[in-house]
């Protein structure tokens, strides 16, 4: 069950990245670039990308831990 809660996490969180939903996606390279000046060489793309591999482990995740909760 906290698998599949955590999985909801991500993949909530996947979900805004990728679709850029208002803005989110370049609000949170703002974010990032301003705790770590390191890296200022990222672009949104790279979130985008980081967001859609949240999205499918949290699929996954929200699969394994709901699925095993059901049978429990």
């Amino acid at each position: 069950m906290a698998l599949g809660i955590a999985g909801a996490f991500f993949f909530l969180l996947g979900l805004l990245l990728t679709s850029n939903y208002r803005g989110f996606t370049e609000t949170a390279l703002n974010v990032i670039v301003r705790v770590n000046p390191v890296t200022r060489g990222a672009r949104t793309i790279h979130l985008r990308v980081a967001g859609g591999v949240a999205l499918f482990n949290g699929a996954a995740a929200m699969l394994a831990g709901f699925s095993g909760a059901a049978s429990a």
